[in-house]
């Protein structure tokens, strides 16, 4: 078991437990040594559709010594939220209003919300983003929560110097960044940036994917399951990039989605857990 100070600096992503039922969930993420664990709209509800209620959701957590944290993902921040090219299959985990954001951000009692930028490319000048973020981040604010936002590459908001031009120019206290090493090569380094973050800007900063022995059709089922991390097949460097990051910014270690370490972690957590 990792001990508590490593635990509070260690966030399980949803995406490496989100095949079994919540409680094993968290007994797994418990067992892994994380201290908190991300969570989303559709997973809520599905959650709640399995017969738990939001106090008997958040009861498991705490039994565990695990906090739900990182509501993902939170598109709607902007009017056009998805791109009209978007994948079907994915509009329905995109699709979640503000009002709905916060209202499970309230029943679950999250402390954090990512979001992200789902629009059309160049659908959105950086004033009109800024203009956007900074009133969702007032609102958030209102609540207690902090409004994180990450560039996924096959989005409008691809970038980490996007992600900081809207972080900055908003100027509200209760930002900050998410650092995917995946997203952050596919779409062009920009390494220069980390100098311009200050260090009181939390990025938590998630490592490359691996790949996957079962490739499906589509983009995002193929960013999910086939495509292998920048350092295997590009010779990205990595411990450059992280130690690079470290050195301007207070990072928080997330568990890298899909990665073979974390769901070999998991797995072995959830067997345990299962007896």
């Amino acid at each position: 078991m990792a001990s508590t100070a490593g635990r509070n600096n260690r966030v399980m992503w949803l995406a490496n437990v989100r095949a079994v039922p919540y409680r094993e969930r968290i007994e797994a993420t418990a067992r892994a040594g994380f201290g908190w664990i991300s969570t989303s709209p559709r997973d809520y509800e599905k959650t709640r559709a399995s017969g738990l209620s939001d106090a008997e959701i958040r009861a498991i957590a705490a039994d565990n010594g695990v906090r739900l944290s990182y509501l993902d993902p939170f598109a709607s921040w902007v009017p056009d939220a998805i791109s009209p090219d978007e994948d079907p299959a994915i509009i329905p985990y995109l699709d979640t209003t503000p009002d709905e954001m916060f209202r499970i951000a309230e029943a679950l009692q999250v402390d954090r919300i990512h979001f992200v930028g789902a629009y059309k490319p160049g659908r959105y000048s950086t004033a009109e983003l800024t203009e956007y973020f900074g009133k969702m981040c007032d609102r958030a604010s209102a609540h207690g929560l902090k409004c994180v936002i990450e560039g996924i590459a096959m989005w409008g908001l691809c970038r980490l110097d996007e992600a900081w031009a809207i972080v900055r120019d908003a100027g509200r206290p209760n930002t900050g960044i998410i650092f995917d090493t995946w997203h952050y090569t596919r779409v062009g380094r920009t390494d220069h940036i980390f100098a311009e973050i200050p260090p009181a800007l939390s990025i938590p900063s998630r490592l490359p994917m691996v790949r996957s022995p079962a490739p499906l059709a589509g983009l995002w089922r193929m960013t999910a399951y086939s495509i292998a991390c920048p350092s295997a097949k590009e010779k990205f460097p990595t411990s450059k990039s992280c130690a690079c990051s470290r050195s301007t910014i207070t990072s928080e270690a997330l568990a890298p989605r899909f990665s073979r370490r974390s769901m070999t972690r998991s797995a072995a957590a959830i067997k345990s857990a299962r007896g």
